[in-house]
């Protein structure tokens, strides 16, 4: 008996109807941003506003959801329930825990404004975008 009988063969087709329309959005926001900053930030201006005005109310209804939610789990018996057992115990003491979230987000902070600055020192040094301070 052959060893690979019971393997299965999966097909990893991709769904271009799926894939392509925010792909082909995502390069039509970096195509606008590159030839006309202008036009790309008020266009995003526009619909950033347009999201707010009329899903505001949707936003804040899911945040109070959510917050209903964990009050209903934890009043509940499911609030009991430990994931792992009963005798489960934590891998990580909670100084380690800790220790490791803070230096997760330090981590995270550093990366973020390291893009900001890098950004900001491209496009106030590039000869097609002008430094919005008006330095040359």
């Amino acid at each position: 008996m052959d060893k690979f009988s019971n393997e299965k063969t999966i097909d990893l087709s991709v769904k271009w109807v799926v894939f392509l329309p925010p792909w082909i959005l995502l390069v039509a926001m970096v195509a606008v941003s590159l030839v006309n900053g202008d036009l790309f930030l008020s266009s995003l201006n526009a619909v950033t506003s347009w999201i707010l005005d009329n899903f505001a109310w949707l936003f804040n209804a899911t945040v109070i959801f959510c917050i209903f939610t964990v009050i209903a789990v934890y009043i509940s018996p499911l609030g009991r329930v430990r994931i792992g057992g009963r005798k489960m115990r934590p891998i990580m003491s909670f100084t380690n825990h800790y220790m490791d979230n803070s230096l997760y987000n330090c981590c995270c902070r550093d990366s973020f404004l390291g893009l900001c600055r890098t950004y900001v020192s491209f496009v106030c040094t590039s000869k097609v975008f002008r430094c919005r301070t008006g330095k040359s």
